[in-house]
């Protein structure tokens, strides 16, 4: 079953309150993906907005609010937990 984890970005005053990004990881395909959550605040990967979802890639910039984060995978399809 899924382990839901929240990150804290209270601090950002650029976001709106609630969730707005979700992380999937798909173990099947070894894919993570980020899924829009229908808040007020844009969330961005690469400068591109994510109107709905987008996969993820090793080091691509997810930007909410002010805030930028550097997505590290620690699953591939090399390697899985």
């Amino acid at each position: 079953a899924p382990h839901p984890v929240d990150i804290d970005l209270r601090n950002d005053r650029g976001i709106s309150r609630g969730a707005q990004a979700t992380f999937v990881y798909d173990p099947l395909n070894k894919q993570f993906f980020l899924q829009n959550a229908g808040g007020k605040t844009f969330v961005y990967v690469n400068r591109e907005i994510v109107l709905t979802y987008t996969r993820l890639k090793p080091y691509d910039i997810i930007r909410i609010g002010d805030t930028e984060l550097v997505f590290v995978p620690l699953c591939s399809d090399a390697f899985s937990w």
